[in-house]
């Protein structure tokens, strides 16, 4: 392999490495429950969904999570030490995650602190020859490789969270829940409220919450766990939620 090639695929190999580092913080994500037809009804960043019956974010930023009614959250409502910051410019639009205590960054200041970052790595690993290099893919990769080291001190700097963490949903967990959570979906289906205390609906809530925040393959291997026990977990959802909007 000659020269040339070998300085070809080093660039795209960094390039890849940097891309996979980046990419779950500017994945697309997707509205749980969500209705594509009804979004031309919600606002930018907003998707509609059908379980809440309302536009609710699209993508939850990196170490925040989603509540039984599907807004975003870093961790107030679990107790957990962190903040949740919102986009100045677009009402109800979590942008990040800090920790608690600490004001929030504007969104804006905050990108433009990751971008000087890394291209202040560019310009000091380059020197002299930020032209030739630059014109090329190590040039790209050098880029977006000190871009994203930037963008991770930044993160180290503010502690953001890379993930919400709400606990393993065990089978003891799922054992304790299933029955109610039976009971609680029945009771929807025939609009009856009775036989369920304050406390075994907040029980149900963390369960349906951790279940919520969980890795999409864990989340659907759960959900069809319950559905064999005679539990849908969407259906559950939708309990919890008329549970908590009308008298019991």
């Amino acid at each position: 392999m000659g020269q040339a090639m070998r300085r070809w695929v080093a660039g795209v190999g960094l390039v890849a490495a940097c891309w996979l580092t980046v990419a779950p913080y500017i994945a697309h994500g997707e509205v749980p429950e969500h209705q594509p037809s009804l979004d031309k009804d919600c606002p930018k960043g907003f998707q509609w969904s059908r379980g809440p019956v309302a536009c609710k974010q699209a993508d939850c930023p990196p170490g925040a999570g989603r509540t039984y009614t599907y807004e975003c959250n870093c961790g107030e409502v679990w107790d957990k030490p962190f903040r949740t910051c919102y986009d100045p410019k677009q009402a109800g639009l979590v942008t990040h995650c800090v920790p608690k205590g600490e004001a929030c960054v504007d969104t804006d200041a905050k990108v433009g602190a990751i971008a000087m970052a890394g291209v202040g790595g560019f310009i000091l690993i380059n020197t002299g020859r930020i032209a030739a290099v630059g014109s090329g893919p190590i040039g790209w990769g050098i880029l977006l490789g000190s871009t994203a080291l930037g963008y991770a001190a930044w993160l180290w700097k503010n502690g953001r969270p890379r993930g919400l963490n709400l606990g393993k949903v065990t089978e003891r967990v799922i054992e304790r829940a299933t029955s109610k959570a039976r009971e609680a979906v029945d009771n929807l289906n025939n609009n009856m409220k009775g036989g369920m205390t304050d406390e075994e609906l907040a029980d149900l809530q963390v369960f349906y919450e951790k279940w919520l925040n969980v890795d999409a393959t864990e989340r659907e291997q759960l959900r069809e766990q319950m559905l064999s026990e005679g539990v849908d977990m969407i259906k559950l959802g939708e309990a919890i939620r008329w549970y908590k909007n009308t008298d019991r």
